[in-house]
Order: C-alpha cells, then structure tokens, then sequence
C-alpha cells in the first residue's frame, strides 16, 4: 500500500498487534491452545488483516493523477494587450472549449492561471515555452503562432507532450479574416483530437467585434494585473453588451481586484466595490449565473469581511465548477472549520488542493509556506517558497519570504543577497525597502534602518514607514522629527482596525501632553 496509512489502518493494525500478542499468550499458557489451533487461528487473524487491508485501500485509494493540458499564451514578437488581443482571445477560447469538452480526467489550465508566472518578453521563444510548461506541471502543451496576409490569417502550433517520452505535432489552420473569432474553437478540437478525445462544439453565437476586442483586451490587462485599464476596457465592453455573462464576470472581476489593490494603497474605493456587487447580483438575479459570478460575488464578502456571506457563495461556485481553483483559494481565506462543508479538514489541505489544481497560484503558495513557518517548520516553509521560485523565478514576495527565515536565522549575509537578487529584479519596491528597514532595526542598526524606511517612503510614501522612523527618532531623541512621522501615519490611517495607527496615536499623545517631562520610548 503506497501514500498515508488511514486511521482505520492503524486501528486494524492495532488490533492485529492485540490479537497476535493474545494469542501466543494462551499458546503458553493454555493447554487448548495446541500448536495446531495456534497455527489455525494464526492463518485466520493473518488472512483477515490482509481482506480488511485491501478493502480499506480500495476504498481510500489515491485518485489518479489527472493530465494537464493548457493552450500556452499565442507566440508573439512583442506581447501587449492592446495590439495582441486576437491573440488572447485565440488561447483563452480555445482553453474554454478544452474545459468543456474534454473528459474529467483532463484538467485545463485557464488562460489566466498562465499568466500569473509566464514571462510576456519570451513568448516568441518556443524552448522557453516547452521549458515553462515543465515548470507548471503540464502534460501536454498546445504551443500557437500567428500568422496574417491581406485576406487570411494562418494559425500554426505545435502540440507538445511536455513529460518523456517527448512527442511532437506540428499543424496548422487558416480561415479568412472575418473567421477569426472561430480559431479558438477550431485549435481546440485539432488538440483534442490529438489526445484521442472527441469534441465538436458547435459555432459561438456571433458576436460584436467591438465586444470581443475590448473584452479580450480587459482580460489580457486583468491576468497581468493592469487593473485600471482593464476596469476602462471591461466597462466600455459591458455599456456595448451588458447582457453576456463572461462580460459582467469581468467588469466585476476587475472593479474588485482595483478595489482591494487600492485600498492596500492606503486609498478607499467603496464606489467601485459596490458597483462590482451590484453588477455580481444582478447577473445572479436576471442572467445564467456561472460559477465565476458565485466566485466574484463571494470575493467582495470577503474583502467586506462579511465571512458566512463569503463563503455560501464561495461554495456555490465550487459546486458548480470543482476545479475552479480561483474560488477555492479564496475559500482558503476563511476560518478552517468552515473547510469541512466542502471535504476539507485544515489548512494545509486545503491550499495543497489549490495548488494540485493551480501549481501557478502565488498567493496560496506563499499562504501554504507562512502555515509551515507559524508552526516553526522552517523546513517545509523553506521548501515551499523554492517550489514557489521555481516557478516564479522573479517573485518578489517569495524572495522576501525566504529574506524572512534568513533574518529568523540571523543569516544576515543569505539575507543581503536575497535582497540583492530583489532590488536586481525591481529597484523600486517599497515593500522591500521597509521589510529589510525592519530586519535593521531589529538589529539595532537605526542608521541604515533610517536610510531605508526613508527610500519606501520617497518611492511611494510607505505609510508605515512614517511609524518606523517616529520610533527611531524617539529613540535617538529627536522629538520633533518623530512627532511629524507620528502625525504622518495618522493621517493615513487604514481603516477601524489600524494597529499602527494606534500605536502612532499613543506615542503622539505622550509626546505631545503637557506633563512629559519624563519619556519612555516606545519599543515595539
């Protein structure tokens, strides 16, 4: 028996164990118990163990492992949303009609899912590719190039079995101009056809172009995370056709996600919040409500707080999609005893699902690599945030969370070379500035602590840096100075349940009332 032993395993074996020791105890000391009984009933508790062993592996056998198919991002010289949207479209609809047609063993990853760790600059570069999808996991790999003249327009691709023993098609398709819309489906019934499986969907409805453009170019900009230009785009495509599901799953998809980006900007947006619930609501109200409309409306409960709300539409978007891996990593933001209403039981469980069904999903990753470290498992919080890297080499998150268990371990020289790596990839993070501003103070190193808090407040007025500094120059006693930090973090409190706000409160009031004559620094 491979994989976990169950508990009705152990408990079986633990009887075992108490019936064996049972017997050899009578086989000395009773005279029933003859050799030949002993070996009778030695072959009867033997042969019991083996039954019960196998119907309990039959029963709680590992599900097989599913093929993964994806159709990876349309070959282009130079990738853009605005000039590439045929392109997206192309590979977003093609993976749609894979999705549905295609038996359950096969799980297709979205066109979205790819985006989240692809690098766009090496699109046109197929050994990337084919090395990419060996990064996620993939089984198979639909890898499309476009190709245009003045009347028609040619899609070749090579349909590649990414594990050994490597196979590879090559083929192609061309339809007139006017056709275009049609190549999505059309690639994915070549590519199903090349996994044995048969599909004909028929024809989509036709379509407005002008919809088709803008609402492919929004969910282009939406997978890269350009919020404001997918919100303008999502929303001149649903003024067009406010009556197309997939449409008003996007226009919801992208106030929400600009919503929660600014409000961890320090800015507030409720407008833009509720406009997502209200276009969410609607469309489960009046329209064919799919799973996304679920995953979205349960996504603003959850950005409300607003936690049984969140999770009864949460739960109706996995029962109506169980491999939607976005609505189950949002799921995975709950408390966990709300994990079983769904066959969960922690945690842990619950993320490696996601994972299992997403391996490009940053966020659960990253969730799954901080649950080991609050248990002090630093090695399994280590080796989560390499698989991480491994697939997203340019993480900066996951560069920062291995810059945590460097400064845990007091690896301060690991430490600054993780820091080197991340200021290579991005000079301009504030978020890397203050993180390793803190391992500094921390350190008692108030110099470069201060030349750091102050680079993430000069790049995006890190607000709570501001606190940082007022407690560095408190302690230094540099009253005046640390009294403006405090007022400035103040002033961009985040919400009722802004703990560094408070504390900027509390030092401001002992600094500033008239009978301190005697200070004691704060030390947090």
């Amino acid at each position: 028996m491979t994989g976990p032993m169950t508990p009705f395993f152990n408990i079986l074996l633990g009887a075992f164990c108490f019936v064996l020791l049972v017997l050899l105890y009578l086989r000395k000391t009773s005279e029933y118990m003859t050799r030949a009984r002993f070996g009778h009933f030695l072959f009867g508790i033997i042969a019991l163990f083996i039954l019960l062993t196998a119907a309990d592996y039959w029963f709680n056998r590992p599900a097989r492992p599913r093929i993964r198919v994806a159709v990876l991002p349309v070959q282009e010289e130079l990738f853009t949303a605005e000039r590439s949207w045929l392109a997206w479209h192309i590979a977003e609809q093609a993976g749609d009609h894979l999705r549905r047609g295609l038996a359950k063993e096969y799980l297709v990853y979205p066109a979205n899912w790819l985006w989240m760790s692809v690098e766009p600059d090496s699109l046109n570069e197929i050994a990337y590719l084919q090395r990419y999808a060996e990064r996620i996991g993939l089984n198979w790999a639909v890898l499309p190039a476009l190709s245009r003249d003045g009347l028609s327009i040619t899609l070749n691709y090579i349909f590649v079995r990414v594990q050994p023993p490597n196979l590879i098609t090559k083929s192609q398709i061309t339809v007139s101009q006017d056709q275009a819309s049609e190549l999505g489906r059309l690639l994915a019934i070549d590519a199903a056809r090349c996994l044995g499986q048969s599909m004909d969907p028929p024809p989509a409805a036709p379509m407005d172009a002008e919809v088709v453009r803008l609402s492919s170019q929004a969910s282009a900009y939406l997978a890269q995370s350009g919020f404001d230009e997918a919100v303008r785009l999502a929303e001149a495509a649903f003024q067009k056709d406010s009556l197309l599901v997939p449409v008003r799953n996007l226009y919801a998809a992208a106030l929400l996600k600009q919503s929660i980006r600014r409000e961890k900007e320090g800015l507030s947006d409720t407008v833009g919040r509720l406009r997502a619930l209200r276009v969410c609501e609607n469309t489960i109200r009046h329209h064919q409500a799919d799973a996304a409309a679920y995953r979205w409306l349960g996504a603003y409960y959850l950005a409300e707080k607003q936690w049984a709300q969140a999770g009864r539409h949460l739960r109706k978007a996995v029962a109506l999609d169980p491999d939607d891996a976005e609505a189950l990593s949002l799921y995975a933001y709950l408390n966990a005893s709300r994990f079983k209403e769904i066959g969960l039981q922690d945690d842990e469980e619950m993320l490696r699902h996601v994972l299992q069904l997403n391996p490009c999903d940053e966020s659960a990753r990253l969730r799954l690599a901080e649950w080991y470290f609050s248990r002090n498992d630093q090695k399994a919080a280590e080796r989560e945030a390499r698989a991480l890297l491994t697939i997203h080499p340019r993480s900066i998150d996951g560069l920062m969370f291995l810059g945590k268990l460097a400064a845990t371990d007091r690896d301060f020289i690991r430490l600054a070379e993780i820091y080197d790596a991340i200021f290579a990839i991005d000079p301009h993070n504030p978020d890397a500035y203050y993180n390793l501003g803190i391992y500094y103070y921390q350190s008692e190193d108030l110099d470069n602590a201060e030349k750091l808090f102050n680079r993430a407040v000069r790049l995006s007025n890190h607000t709570d840096s501001h606190l940082y500094l007022g407690q560095i120059y408190e302690r230094r006693g540099e009253i005046d100075k640390a009294i403006q930090e405090y007022r400035l973090r103040i002033r961009h409190k985040k919400g009722l349940e802004d703990r560094f706000a408070d504390v900027a409160r509390a030092r401001l009031f002992e600094l500033t009332r008239p009978d301190s004559t005697v200070l004691t620094p704060y030390v947090r």
